[in-house]
């Protein structure tokens, strides 16, 4: 008894660390990760901020409010439940190139130079920035689907709303008529004054021109009457300062850096006539409904001529201390990884995707000026700064590099920036995963399915087919290297007879119930396809390969190839492996249209999310090696690695399979990954005598489907058919794939709790709960004991997003595939001796098994 108390006060205190009602508002009828929250819509409403116009962008749980007047900018951020506010000081909504010269998007001057500790607008109020384009005005439009999807496809929820609900906010911006500081040496003419801004000296100063009377030693200047013209004559002089106080101004050279001063100062400026004068630029910022989340992405269209457009990042914000850790960065990039540091450095040997860029940096313009002993703690990396930087796999800058012509605008990448109310990572975990469900529903569906390895004949093929037919499942993926298949070469798919052949094979299926799907590798690097040498990537150190370049005219034709293929048989899914991550590709000549070695990444991000969304517009299932959620993708692994199947039994690979499991879903959906468990009838054999090849068959299915995982079962065939234990094998699968296809909404459903992680010394448990009053089932449990005795224990569950208050009567059943359910028991949710939450569920699980239990309402 005393080792079960033990066990049962650990899990109560994890259980009360997934509610994590951090802060006294929080309760179920005001929580927006329960399924059940109505909340208000999003809408943009005016306000004032320091007494000037301004908007905010609101849902109720988010804010961004933007000033209008003298300019535009972020002004404000916060979680409204908390009132916790993100925003420390002011910084510029964006910067990029036009053309080479260096812009500021939506950008005021306010906050003293070295002095951004904080940003107050009634002591410091905004002036406009000369280096900021300027604000033409903004509208609102409804949120557009990035994909094609319906809401249900894949037995993913019905309820989802798609588009989803929100609203976009679009920013216009453009040249100013008087230009824009010059940024170099030249001539140029004056524009000022600029009231209450100064033009400081360190670093600016300038002497030695013929005209200059230094009356301040060591600096030039000029009589304020004669100071502007001296200045636009002179090469060196980007500007004056003029203090109130005296008769001359000084002139100034680069860099050009002017700060606020409210003391009567002004400054004059040297502008250059724009680089790309009918350029217009445009912030993007999309609220979601019930989301504490932000997209924000650029766009830049040209009326006349091409632009240009370069080293652009479209997020900066100077944030307080606490904000790396309350806030999640996500970008279209894959992102395999479980959580990493966004503050943290990416290292070379470490470059996988996902873990490539830098997010959070030193402020350098944090206390810059004076004691940097009065530094609040851990203020290091507090300046978020997104968008094209540099990537340690591509090996510099991002870019974008893009062209711009009057019929070919552009388009960023954009990122969403979710806000968290806690630091906890179970309660930030499903944060995320409410958001995919809201915005990423496709990772909701989960078909059952088999990647078959051998389709050399008619007969093998079909052999395939029918085990699969036989156990349940929802199609068959010829998969990677499979005998008789070359991942959709030319030389296959350009055939109209083998095309013909595997038509037939699709059809067949098809009248069985079963849906084919089919490998490809997109960048060409392997198996299948040789690539011509003009349409690899050229290295950084001119060499060539050894993948495909995907913004190419030839790549373009193998993904047009691909769909027409995949419509042409009628497929159900295509598994898109090697997806871009990253590789740069200098080439500048022939079918490359990527503005050589600066836009090539952006060009092949963009043509693999175009792809995607293609896919998706064909009805077609994507599954893959690559998190490419955002443009439609459907399903990558959870352990992005190969490295299990090199382990000595299957038993161990199915252990590390729920570790990689465990920790993955701390930032995604169970559904949204699967797992390779390979050759189950082959390598049970293993299990003998103990726990036995059936049994391990069973566990096997039970480690992954049992918690909303769908194995990726890769063999030729599920079993032989002159296999001793053939009937029992398939007895098995079906039992599996009914049981999964019964409790299929509540394993995929967004909320799940990590209780306990798997070592293989104790019991193993999760939970999936779902707040949907109309569910049949409101919390599914599943427990595994992978050791070599029995366990008997109890484990704490909270239901809090199961949307269950306190004094809910709910029962606990006993379920298992091809078995009735057990004798339910009885439960109030915080009655049993838990948390308030909490219901406390003993049970028995046999060595080498698992108990998985249902939650109803009473």
């Amino acid at each position: 008894r005393a080792r079960r108390s033990m066990s049962r006060m650990s899990l109560i205190v994890l259980s009360l660390l997934a509610i994590a009602p951090a802060h006294a508002w929080v309760s179920q009828a005001n929580d927006w990760l329960l399924s059940s929250y109505a909340g208000q819509p999003s809408a943009v409403t005016p306000t004032t901020i320091g007494g000037q116009a301004a908007i905010t962008l609101s849902n109720g749980i988010v804010s961004r409010s933007f000033s209008l007047s003298p300019c535009f900018t972020t002004v404000e951020y916060e979680l409204l439940p908390t009132h916790t506010k993100f925003l420390r000081a002011l910084s510029p909504e964006a910067t990029l190139t036009l053309n080479g010269q260096a812009v500021n998007v939506g950008s005021c001057i306010a906050q003293p130079t070295g002095h951004s500790e904080f940003w107050d607008p009634d002591t410091t109020p905004l002036r406009k920035d000369p280096q900021s384009l300027q604000f033409l005005g903004y509208s609102t439009a409804p949120v557009q689907a990035p994909f094609a999807y319906t809401p249900g496809t894949g037995h993913s929820p019905r309820n989802v709303s798609w588009p989803p609900k929100g609203i976009h906010l679009i920013a216009n911006f453009s040249v100013p008529a008087s230009g824009l500081p010059a940024n170099g040496s030249g001539p140029g003419q004056m524009s000022g004054p600029f009231d209450s801004l100064e033009f400081p000296c360190t670093g600016a100063c300038l002497t030695g021109y013929s005209s200059c009377q230094n009356t301040v030693p060591g600096q030039c200047s000029w009589p304020k009457a004669q100071a502007a013209a001296e200045c636009a004559k002179w090469d060196q002089c980007l500007g004056i300062n003029c203090n109130p106080d005296r008769n001359d101004c000084q002139a100034r050279g680069a860099p050009f850096a002017v700060q606020a001063n409210d003391l009567g100062y002004s400054v004059y400026i040297k502008t250059a006539p724009a680089a790309a004068p009918n350029a217009t630029v445009s912030l993007h910022y999309e609220i979601y409904d019930g989301l504490a989340v932000i997209h924000k992405w650029v766009s830049v269209m040209s009326s006349a001529g091409n632009v240009v457009v370069d080293d652009l990042f479209f997020e900066y914000l100077r944030a307080p201390n606490f904000a790396p850790e309350q806030m999640t960065i996500f970008q279209i990039q894959p992102n395999n990884p479980t959580p990493f540091s966004q503050q943290t450095v990416p290292q070379a040997d470490q470059s996988f995707p996902g873990r490539t860029q830098q997010l959070w940096y030193f402020d350098p313009d944090w206390d810059a000026c004076c004691d940097r002993e009065l530094h609040v703690p851990y203020t290091y990396y507090t300046y978020l700064k997104v968008g094209y930087g540099p990537d340690v796999t591509f090996g510099g800058l991002t870019g974008p590099g893009s062209m711009v012509t009057p019929s070919e605008p552009f388009e960023s990448i954009g990122i969403r920036t979710l806000l968290h109310d806690t630091t906890d990572w179970e309660r930030q975990g499903i944060a995320t995963r409410r958001m995919q469900e809201l915005l990423t529903p496709q990772l909701m569906e989960s078909p059952i399915y088999t990647m078959i390895t051998d389709i050399s004949s008619t007969a093998a093929f079909r052999l395939a087919i029918t085990t699969a037919a036989a156990a349940g499942l929802e199609y068959v993926l010829v998969g990677y290297g499979a005998a008789g298949y070359c991942g959709m070469c030319p030389g296959q798919i350009g055939d109209p007879t083998w095309v013909a052949w595997f038509k037939e094979q699709v059809d067949f299926a098809r009248s069985l119930g079963l849906g084919v799907g089919a490998y490809t590798l997109m960048q060409h690097n392997g198996w299948g396809e040789s690539v011509p040498a003009a349409e690899q990537v050229l290295n950084r150190d001119g060499s060539r390969g050894g993948i495909a370049c995907f913004a190419t005219d030839w790549h373009a034709a193998y993904r047009k190839a691909v769909i027409d293929f995949a419509l042409a048989v009628g497929l159900y899914s295509v598994e898109t492996d090697g997806q871009y991550e990253g590789a740069a590709c200098a080439d500048a000549d022939g079918d490359h249209h990527h503005n050589g070695l600066a836009g090539s990444w952006h060009a092949q991000t963009q043509a693999t999310a175009e792809f995607n969304i293609a896919l998706k517009a064909a009805g077609i299932y994507q599954t893959g090696a690559d998190a490419y959620s955002w443009s439609g993708a459907n399903k990558w692994n959870h352990a992005d690695t190969d490295a299990g199947y090199s382990l000595p039994s299957l038993w161990e690979r199915l252990s590390v399979g729920r570790d990689y499991v465990y920790d993955s879903t701390t930032t995604r959906t169970h559904s949204s990954g699967m797992y390779g468990i390979g050759n189950l009838a082959a390598d049970s054999k293993s299990c003998d005598p103990t726990p036995g090849r059936l049994h391990c068959i069973d566990f096997g299915l039970a480690s992954f489907l049992g918690q909303g995982v769908v194995p990726d079962a890769v063999t030729s065939v599920l079993w032989e058919p002159s296999d001793p234990q053939a009937a029992e094998i398939q007895a098995i699968w079906s039992n599996w794939s009914a049981f999964f296809t019964q409790h299929r909404q509540i394993l995929t459903s967004a909320a799940s709790l990590h209780i306990v992680r798997p070592t293989s010394r104790a019991f193993e448990a999760t939970a999936h709960l779902l707040a949907d009053m109309a569910a049949p089932e409101r919390a599914f449990i599943t427990l595994y004991n992978p050791t070599t005795k029995a366990i008997k224990d109890e484990v704490a569950v909270s239901l809090y997003y199961a949307g269950l208050a306190p004094g809910t009567q709910v029962a606990v059943s006993q379920v298992a595939p091809g078995q009735q359910p057990g004798s339910a028991s009885q439960h109030v949710v915080g009655n049993d001796g838990g948390a308030i939450y909490d219901i406390i569920v003993p049970f028995t699980i046999d060595e080498y098994s698992y108990a998985l239990y249902s939650v109803t309402l009473k």
